[in-house]
């Protein structure tokens, strides 16, 4: 009967959100009267530059507008910048949608009569249980804004009290009065205190009737800090593009959002093979000390300076070795911004330069908002504590310090402290011109931030981005050369910036867009271009370092993912990687530590509290933790620690965690994609949870799930140390590209455990029929990506076959598998590697002087 009752076209929407009884919801639709918190944790930067610069020099900061949307604007004009006069305009519209669709997730976390229970006699705290609070998302800071409507229950219904009545036609709601089922107070209450590993949030909350069972709806703000850093910085370059257009073209600015070609410097030499830097990690290899000597030399020009570091290859090392140099240089006379995408990024900086710097060289500039608990007792000497929270430290001592660390976001702070470049010329000009009327110096000032290093950059927005570039941005009156250094190290192939609209331009990161930018891309020393023949018309020097070598994975977990992303360049110099190679589980001739286990399992949903619908696959659960216990039975000695198991699905990753308790596994690394990228693990298990295809569609757009997501895919499977298992229905994986050549790659190997579930509803249902797949039936056909592991391999054996028609006259052989990998490796390093070819183009330009149209 009930579903006759259903209208006609009624389809189901296994993405639908909880079903809350109107009761609830219509509480929050309801007129209330506002009870704002009585103060607020945050910095008065009022009086913090009134302190230091009074009030008759640098003005009132601009408070930057909320930006709206321009709905004459199409939404794919929003995926690219094409015309830098409309760069503030661009993000503006960008950033609007992104505002708009934060907020309705945060809509999607709203609890409804959930109870809050007193935790302090002397202050109003209270505590409440919010779900996925451990997962990060959403984002949850100290001094968040919670709104609290606080219920009046009906003891016999357990619903709001008198709301059929108020919502019924007539009633109250239609002639705008408040609902009887609350008190009628909206309270703005603050978060307190956060405990992530409990899922539970301490709020402060003055207003809360004292009644024995508290129960409200909570709902949760947007934090002001959130964008208003990134709305302040595209509005300052925009003034930079219209106000000063003549000074524009040849900006600072401008070169470092929108180089070209003539910003950087022609290649008329080969810079030396040999570095004559002391270096502080002497264990840095020669493209990392490369990319620290190019950027201390400045031969590049005046334009970003990028580090592609792939997964493992020590990006953070080189940039803390780089920053060492800097600070430790005696010609250096500035100071260091050191930037990262995220607090624990950031933190690793810190960490890693505390071992060349004291507190009295180095800041950890931190927002109030952060929690104390976050911060690790070694850092704690380098942030800046007062009034009980985070804080600025005066001017006189902030501005002493060789190296700032903070996050992009972040550095904020100083813009909103005044102590920008522009921000402190324009101080020292005003101050001078007040106590020497009559004095004019033809002296240009310097800049106090002569170097912004960001690393992981391809994780940030570019308002992320633009937010320190403000701060390091020179003043006009800055004519000193080489202007303030930009250096970003990152990974365009890995995840991006974690975004509720994925249908703009915020998904492509600085660090990206300028990667594809010809003068990066079209450079002879790409990572796409070496090896093919190259004219020497026009060579800039390189503005950028490809690091190759990986130190994290075994060489055949490395194999795809360098010939699918980074065109078969990156070397496996990783050791004592084969320690789990004695594990009977591996398959295939070959040791290698790669496994794809077949799952046969439907995926079901089902419901999370008022997070709408949520994926899981208990077969899978089953195969993951069984995958866990047998390593750990087996004689490798694999601790529970070294196993993480990955699922793109919260509702998975919950039953995963509570299938690991109930076998005692209670150190099982276990979490989301993201929560692992910069990560690494000795053992993979990567769930991924869909079996159904007509639902991927659904999946990606929601930005769910892990099929159909190139950089979810390469971050996952670049996690593994020395051995990777993927559980998954190789059809519905196939539809992908990169997991069909993932499959392909097992399949062809001989990694592959087929399903071993004897189900019934595999029968006669070819989608969940896993056994059958292979690559010739799989719907796309097109040639495999051959990896430089299996050409090593291919080559081994023709060299042993002709060997034993006496076809091959040998001057050495293969002795082992690793001399074999270390052989085939050489051969592509003869094609790959840049060091060739700039021997090469020493040597034409030395026979060929003045010419440009020689290949080589």
């Amino acid at each position: 009967m009930a579903q006759a009752s259903r209208p006609a076209g009624w389809k189901a929407d296994v993405y639908s959100k909880d079903f809350i009884p109107r009761a609830f919801t219509a509480v929050n639709d309801s007129p209330a009267t506002p009870i704002p918190p009585p103060s607020s944790m945050e910095v008065d930067f009022e009086a913090y530059v009134a302190a230091f610069a009074g009030s008759a020099f640098l003005g009132q900061l601009p408070k930057p507008i909320r930006p709206h949307y321009d709905t004459s604007k199409p939404a794919t004009d929003l995926l690219k910048l094409t015309d830098s006069s409309a760069y503030q305009s661009f993000w503006a519209n960008c950033l609007a949608l992104e505002i708009d669709a934060y907020a309705m997730d945060l809509d999607d976390y709203a609890l409804f009569g959930i109870r809050l229970l007193p935790v302090s006699d002397s202050m109003p705290l209270y505590s409440l249980a919010f779900p996925a609070l451990s997962d990060s998302h959403p984002t949850m800071l100290l001094g968040q804004s919670i709104l609290i409507r606080q219920l009046v229950m009906d003891s016999q219904t357990n619903l709001p009290w008198g709301m059929d009545k108020w919502l019924s036609s007539g009633g109250g709601q239609e002639h705008g009065t408040i609902a009887p089922g609350f008190t009628g107070y909206e309270i703005e209450a603050t978060v307190y205190s956060i405990n992530k590993p409990q899922e539970m949030l301490i709020v402060q909350a003055h207003g809360i009737m004292p009644v024995p069972n508290i129960v409200c709806n909570v709902q949760i703000g947007v934090h002001g800090t959130t964008f208003t850093g990134m709305q302040r910085a595209i509005n300052t370059i925009g003034d930079l593009v219209t106000t000063d257009l003549d000074a524009w073209p040849a900006s600072w600015m401008r070169r470092m959002l929108i180089p070209t070609v003539e910003d950087g410097i022609l290649w008329d030499r080969v810079s030396s093979q040999t570095f004559g830097n002391d270096w502080y990690d002497e264990t840095l290899n020669r493209e990392q000390r490369k990319a620290v000597h190019f950027v201390m030399k400045r031969e590049y020009g005046e334009l970003p300076f990028h580090i592609y570091g792939p997964p493992g290859s020590g990006k953070t090392k080189t940039v803390c070795e780089l920053v060492t140099q800097m600070a430790k240089d005696p010609a250096f006379r500035g100071s260091i911004l050191l930037c990262a995408p995220s607090n624990p990024a950031s933190d690793v900086l810190t960490d890693r330069l505390s071992a060349h710097f004291g507190p009295h060289e180095m800041l950890r500039l931190n927002d109030c908002s952060r929690t104390f608990a976050e911060v690790s007792n070694k850092l704690l000497p380098y942030c800046f504590v007062k009034d009980n929270m985070f804080n600025v430290p005066p001017p006189q001592d902030l501005m002493k310090k060789k190296i700032v660390v903070t996050t992009c976001r972040d550095a904020d702070i100083l813009v909103k402290a005044r102590l920008t470049n522009r921000d402190i010329a324009s101080l020292q000009r005003d101050v001078t011109r007040m106590l020497y009327p009559y004095y004019e110096s033809s002296d240009t000032m310097p800049c106090h931030w002569l170097a912004l290093i960001i690393d992981e950059a391809a994780q940030a927005t570019e308002p992320e981005t633009a937010i320190p570039m403000t701060v390091v941005n020179p003043h006009l009156d800055y004519n000193s050369d080489p202007s303030p250094a930009f250096v970003m190290a990152g990974d365009e192939h890995q995840l991006n910036a974690r975004l509720s609209n994925n249908a703009t331009a915020l998904k492509t990161s600085l660090f990206e867009r300028l990667a594809n930018n010809p003068v990066y891309s079209s450079h002879p020393l790409a990572r796409k271009n070496l090896g093919r023949k190259l004219k020497l018309s026009t060579i800039i020097h390189p503005p950028f370092v490809n690091l190759t070598r990986n130190y994290r994975s075994h060489p055949a977990i490395l194999a795809l993912p360098s010939a699918l992303f980074y065109h078969n360049t990156l070397i496996a110099e990783a050791t004592r990687t084969e320690s789990l190679l004695s594990w009977k589980g591996w398959k295939g001739p070959r040791p290698w530590p790669i496994l794809f286990t077949c799952n046969g399992g439907i995926d079901d949903c089902e419901s999370l509290t008022n997070c709408g619908t949520g994926w899981y696959n208990l077969w899978e659960v089953e195969k993951a933790i069984a995958c866990a216990q047998s390593l750990l039975q087996s004689n490798t000695n694999t601790r529970v620690e070294q196993i993480c198991i990955m699922s793109p699905f919260p509702a998975q990753v919950r039953h995963l965690r509570q299938r690991a308790r109930e076998k005692g596994l209670w150190r099982l690394n276990i979490g989301p994609m993201e929560a692992f990228q910069g990560l690494e693990s000795r053992v993979v298990i990567i769930c991924t949870t869909r079996a159904r295809t007509r639902f991927l569609e659904g999946d990606a757009s929601k930005g769910m799930g892990i099929i159909g997501n190139e950089k979810k895919f390469n971050v996952a499977i670049t996690r593994a140390k020395e051995g990777l298992t993927v559980i998954g229905n190789p059809w519905t994986m196939a539809t992908n590209y990169y997991w069909r050549h993932f499959l392909r790659f097992c399949y062809r190997n001989g990694l592959w455990a087929p399903e071993q579930a004897n189900d019934k509803r595999m029968k006669g249902l070819q989608e969940y029929e896993t056994n059958l797949w292979a690559p010739g039936k799989a719907a796309t056909a097109e040639p495999d990506v051959i990896t430089s592991i299996e050409n090593a391999y291919a080559l081994e054996a023709r060299d042993r076959k002709m060997a034993n028609e006496g076809k091959l006259r040998r001057l050495g052989g293969f002795d082992g598998a690793d001399d074999m990998w270390e052989s085939g490796i050489d051969a592509e390093e003869v094609v790959a590697i840049g060091d060739r070819l700039e021997q090469e183009l020493q040597l034409e330009d030395e026979d060929q002087e003045g010419s440009s149209s020689d290949e080589i």
